[in-house]
């Protein structure tokens, strides 16, 4: 604590300025004697932003099935699969089940898109529609599950970072 010596005293009387000297510092305001100094707080220009760690978007493990399907299912009814044509060595039979499922053209190369777009009709782009019903299911289990993995696909090496 800070005391006022008699030299001060003698020199300024007991005041604000023999105050001040003996403080070190400088006079206080009179504005108003009283009252404590305001402080201001003082404001960040910028804010912090957080850097956000966005996850590689996984594919939904229906959406895998779908695909491992394809070389067992027809492109069209009545047709064989692609796994039989390559099995039996007819490879033109084979770009034209590709063709079919994925595009919806016929053997001949002309395209109905009025078939190819219509969702009910499993004829033409069966390949196409059928990942695209799969991955749509797996949005919604994942929306209704919470983004939940099984434990067990984590622990695949290579799937486990692709596939939730």
């Amino acid at each position: 604590m800070v005391h006022l010596t008699k030299a001060i005293i003698k020199k300024y009387g007991i005041s604000k300025k023999a105050w001040a000297v003996a403080r070190g510092g400088h006079a206080r305001s009179s504005g108003n004697p009283g009252m404590a100094k305001k402080r201001s707080s003082r404001s960040r220009r910028y804010g912090r932003r957080l850097k956000r760690r966005f996850s590689k978007a996984k594919v939904p493990f229906e959406t895998l099935i779908a695909v491992g399907t394809i070389p067992f299912t027809p492109a069209q009814s009545g047709w064989g699969t692609p796994l039989a044509g390559l099995q039996a060595g007819n490879y033109e039979s084979v770009m034209n089940q590709m063709k079919s499922g994925f595009l919806g053209m016929d053997p001949n190369g002309n395209l109905d898109l009025f078939a190819a777009l219509n969702p009910f009709n499993m004829e033409r782009a069966r390949y196409t529609k059928t990942i695209i019903y799969a991955t749509l299911l797996g949005m919604v289990r994942r929306k209704i599950t919470g983004r939940y993995t099984a434990p067990l696909f984590k622990k695949i090496p290579i799937i486990g970072r692709f596939v939730s």
